[in-house]
C-alpha cells in the first residue's frame, strides 16, 4: 500500500467516523446523557472509521476524488481539473466537514451575536 493510499484512507475514515459520531451525539442524543456512554461512542467511531476507509476505497474505485484522495494525491498523477470545488465530491466533503465543525464550535462555545453586540458585550 503506498503512502498516499494510506494517507487517503486515514484522512476520509476518520471525516467520516468524526461526522457520524457528531450527529449520533447532537441530533440522535441531544442530552448531556452521551457524555457517559463513552465506551459506546468510542466504539460507534471505531466502527464509522472502519466503514470509512470502506467507503473512501469504493468512491475511489467507482471513480469519484474524496478529500483525502484529493489533498494526498501526487503532483505526478494529478489531473488539471476543470471543474470547480463545489462540483466536485471532494469539495462536498470538504464543505460539510467545515460546516459540522463549525456549527458544533457555536453550539460548544454558546456563541452568540446579540451578547457581543449589545452595550455590555462591548465593555
Amino acid at each position: 500500500m503506498t503512502k498516499h493510499i494510506f494517507r487517503r484512507s486515514l484522512l476520509d475514515g476518520f471525516s467520516f467516523a468524526f461526522f457520524v459520531t457528531v450527529l449520533c451525539v447532537y441530533v440522535i442524543f441531544p442530552t448531556e446523557e452521551p457524555l457517559t456512554k463513552v465506551k459506546f461512542f468510542s466504539g460507534l467511531f471505531a466502527l464509522g472509521f472502519v466503514l470509512g476507509i470502506f467507503l473512501s476505497t469504493v468512491l475511489n474505485r467507482l471513480g469519484y476524488k474524496t478529500l483525502g484522495d484529493h489533498l494526498f494525491q501526487p503532483d505526478y498523477k494529478r489531473a488539471l481539473e476543470t471543474r470547480a470545488f463545489y462540483q466536485t465530491f471532494w469539495g462536498w466533503h470538504f464543505i460539510i466537514m467545515l460546516l459540522a465543525l463549525f456549527i458544533i464550535g457555536l453550539f460548544k462555545t454558546q456563541f452568540s451575536i446579540v451578547d457581543l453586540l449589545d452595550r455590555d458585550g462591548f465593555e
